[in-house]
Order: structure tokens, then C-alpha cells, then sequence
């Protein structure tokens, strides 16, 4: 019946609503392990506790160790319950530590909460008022996260596809930092 079709629809639609929420909150704690260097720090030992990570980062252990199970939970980490220890898979140090590394994604945690972080000025300017939003509003965490997404894909693809000129040109502009101004809105 279409009753049961309505029924069904709204199932599979709360359904992925639940998991969009859920990924906003994954990109969140991933945010914070890209920013305050957790992704790097577990990359770099072989495995770590609460209590080491917070020493070693001068961060607060309650926070740390909810940031390990979060994380743990979203499988950006793994976790020994028989050794109360924390670790990464070649393929999560890969991506989530080894800055600059072909397979590395940490900008995109950035990228999307500034964006995030951006939508009320979205709403307002936008579509109460029909103007556009300056790209300063998007705050230094977009611009730097733009950079951080795109350098692994000049380097290793641009770089592998075309002439050595290109290859100079992206060299010359990583050595140049980018930071929105009045000029650039």
C-alpha cells in the first residue's frame, strides 16, 4: 500500500539523516586530531595511552582519552583493550598523519568545519540579502586547509602528467603563503 511505501521512505530517510549527522560529528573529531597533532603524534609511536598522549602533547587526558575512543570508534585508530593501547594501520597513518603524503586527506577536516563554521554569515548575507560572502568571513582555516588538500594532488599527479615547467610552477607556489585579504575577497 502507499502507506507502507510512505512508511518505507521514511525509514531509509531518517536513516541517512542519522548517518549524515553522524559523519558531521567524525569530521568534527577528526578536526580536532588533524589540529592538535594526535593523528601525528600516534603515527609516530608505535602505540600510545591517554595518559602518554598528554603528557607528550601538553593536552588534558580526560580529553584525550575521549578523543582516543571516538576516534576508535569511527575506525580512524585502533584500540588493544588488553593493553589499554592505542594504534594506526599503515593505511590510517597514510592518510589521517603523513602531511603532504600522496594518500594524505587531514585538510579536509579543516576545510569542511570552516565552511561549516561559515554558514550563518551563508545565510544571512546570501539569501536574506542576496549579496556574496567575503572570503574573508571563511576565517584562515579554509585557506590554509585549501592548500593542504591540494598540494599532495599538484605534487604527485600534476607533477607526474605534465612538463617539467608545471612542475616548477607548483614548486614556486608552495613556497608563497596565501592569506585572504580586502584585495582578495
Amino acid at each position: 500500500t502507499s502507506q507502507d511505501i510512505t512508511m518505507a521512505t521514511k525509514a531509509e530517510l531518517q536513516k541517512q539523516i542519522t548517518a549524515d549527522l553522524s559523519g558531521a560529528w567524525v569530521v568534527s573529531m577528526a578536526h580536532i586530531g588533524d589540529a592538535l597533532g594526535l593523528f601525528k603524534y600516534l603515527a609516530s609511536v608505535a602505540t600510545a595511552n591517554a595518559e602518554e598522549m598528554a603528557t607528550a602533547l601538553s593536552l588534558n587526558q580526560r580529553y584525550i582519552l575521549e578523543w582516543l575512543k571516538a576516534a576508535t570508534a569511527a575506525s580512524y585508530i585502533e584500540y588493544n583493550p588488553e593493553a589499554d593501547r592505542y594504534s594506526m594501520t599503515e593505511a590510517q597513518r597514510s592518510v589521517l598523519a603523513e602531511e603532504g603524503g600522496a594518500d594524505f586527506l587531514g585538510g579536509y577536516f579543516g576545510f569542511t568545519m570552516g565552511n561549516l563554521l561559515a554558514v550563518d554569515a551563508i545565510m544571512e548575507q546570501g539569501f536574506r540579502q542576496g549579496k556574496g560572502v567575503s572570503y574573508s568571513q571563511y576565517g584562515n582555516i579554509v585557506s590554509t586547509s585549501i592548500d593542504r588538500m591540494h598540494r599532495p594532488a599538484f605534487k604527485y599527479n600534476l607533477c607526474k602528467a605534465s612538463s617539467c615547467f608545471a612542475c616548477l610552477l607548483w614548486i614556486v607556489s608552495c613556497t608563497c603563503s596565501f592569506t585572504p585579504t580586502a584585495d582578495s575577497q
